[in-house]
This record gives structure tokens, sequence and C-alpha cells, in this order.
């Protein structure tokens, strides 16, 4: 078989995918549940009690009120369409269809992230009805901006230190994670109480040479400048908005809902001339469990 030079593009069974996020770096830290033809989803927590003390015989029963609390979000529908040209695929010999739905693909799951860290920092759906939205401020989201410009030492105590006085990631179950930018790591790297042993000790630094945890913290970077959209931490001013929430246990700080795994259809369309589609489709929304469970500490840039 004969290609025209003009034609040959490539002659391989791969193909270079270009660069960028090409999987969730979030969702194994959420609570997930699955939701299929739904509009909204509700997620439920409980209130805490307080143990009584008997102190007479025969005593009357004095129930403990506890709270069921309702939070709620519309769920949110998402596509990815995509055209396959026959002809593209016998001039440059590559089965595109295949790797146009890997793309598809990665792109629902970077979708995932940044509906996670919406879900951190947005409005709740609250009371019986959902009728009332509450502000992240107004749920118990502290904003945390001590300790210098960056990502410092001091700021990292202080992190941790406002989960803390709440009781909270003080089990060995529920973790920390901190979701910055690559302009916060290069400020951790540059702090010698991060990474200096005779300050510190028990930093956790990857085979790349990033760090991957600081004072127990698990670490989670993302670029300010993506190969595709917009940042997934927003900034406000010079203020880059990062964020800390819980994982683990039974308190993790957010919750999502999607359907079962995202769709993929590559279907023959019969109204365009050798064409085909690839389609990816994924139902999914997130919501912040409880306020305390999330902080946002700014950064400056």
């Amino acid at each position: 078989m004969s290609i025209e030079s003009n034609y040959y593009t490539k002659f391989k069974d791969d193909f270079h995918a270009l660069t960028g996020q090409k999987i969730s770096r979030l969702e194994s830290f959420v609570t997930t549940e699955s939701v299929t033809n739904a509009d909204e989803w509700v997620f439920n927590s409980i209130g805490h009690v307080q143990p009584q003390e008997i102190l007479d015989r025969n005593s009357k029963i004095v129930f403990e009120n506890i709270d069921t609390l309702r939070r709620g979000v519309a769920v949110r529908d998402f596509i990815v369409p995509v055209p396959v040209s026959s002809l593209d695929e016998a001039r440059t010999m590559l089965d595109l269809k295949s790797g146009y739905a890997m793309r598809c693909a990665q792109a629902m799951k970077r979708k995932k992230d940044q509906i996670i860290l919406e879900a951190a920092l947005g409005n709740v759906l609250t009371g019986q009805k959902l009728g009332t939205s509450v502000t992240a401020a107004a749920d118990g989201v502290a904003t945390i901006a001590a300790g210098g410009v960056g990502l410092t030492y001091a700021k990292a105590v202080a992190i941790r230190e406002s989960f803390e006085e709440n009781d909270i990631a003080l089990d060995e179950d529920e973790k920390i994670v901190l979701c910055i930018t690559q302009k916060q790591h290069t400020d951790a790297l540059n702090d010698d109480k991060f990474i200096n042993s005779d300050f510190y000790s028990g930093r956790e630094i990857g085979a790349d040479g990033r760090i991957t945890s600081l004072l127990g913290m698990q670490v989670k970077i993302f670029g300010t400048v993506p190969a595709i959209g917009s940042a997934m931490i927003s900034k406000t001013g010079s203020d880059r908005n990062c964020i800390a929430f819980i994982t683990g246990g039974e308190n993790n700080a957010i919750a999502m809902a999607s359907n079962s795994d995202i769709g993929i259809d590559v279907e023959k369309r019969t109204d365009l001339v050798k064409t085909w589609q690839v389609i990816s489709d994924m139902s999914m929304s997130a919501v912040r469990t409880e306020g305390k469970l999330v902080k946002k500490f700014l950064c400056q840039e």
C-alpha cells in the first residue's frame, strides 16, 4: 500500500497526547454516591448528642434533641461531543476514535476536580425543602491569612490549629488535604522550616522532588496555567484562594454524586459524510457536608 506524502502525518500505533491533567486528583478524598435520573441530590447528616448521668432511681427519661440535617444540590449534566472524520483516520493511519474517547474521559475527570473545589467554597442549599442558600462563611468555613504573604510554616501551623480547635483531624483516620498551586509549592520549597531537617524532619518529598505532605497534611498541586480551561484554584486580586479540607473516617468534607461511570458512546453519523461522533457524558454534583471541615487560606502571589 502506498501513501501520498502530503497526506502522511503519522504511521504508528500510538500518538502523542498533549500534556495536561489526565486524572482526578481529588475524587479519592471525597464521599461518592451514585445517582440516576435525578434533578436534585440530597445529602443527609445527623447532629450530636451528649450522654446523661443517672443520679436517681426511677428517674424520668429526658430525650436528647438530635438534629437531622439536609443539604442539597442540583445535579449537573455534562457532555463532551467530538466529531471524527473517517478521512482523517485513513490519512493518519490512526484509530482516532479511541484516542478521542480517551481524551473525552480525561476531560470529565478534570471536571470532577473542578466540581469538588467549587463545592468546598460554594453556597449550599439547606432546610427541609432546600429553600435556604447558605454561604461558605455563614456555614462555618474559616478564612486563614496568618503567617506572611505566601504559604509559610506559620500559615500551615495555623491551618492545623484551626481544625484541631474544633476537635477535627485529631483521630488517625482523619487527614487534611491541602489544595495549592505551584506558587505555594515553591513557597514551601524555599522555607527552611519546611525543607531543613534542623527545623522539621517530618516532611514527605516524592521521588520527583515534589513535597507531598506538610505537617502531616497531604498536598495536591494544581497549575495556574492549565493546558485547557481556567485555573482550578481561584484567585481574588493578588490572593490565591487555597483550600484545606478533611478526608477519611466518617467526616469527609465533600460529598459527590454522579452516575456510576463516565459514559462514552461512539456512533456513526448518517447525516454527515464519512463522520463518526465520540460523545462523553456524565451527571455529577458535589456539596460541602459541614463548614467546619473546610478552610480557605489566602496566599499572595
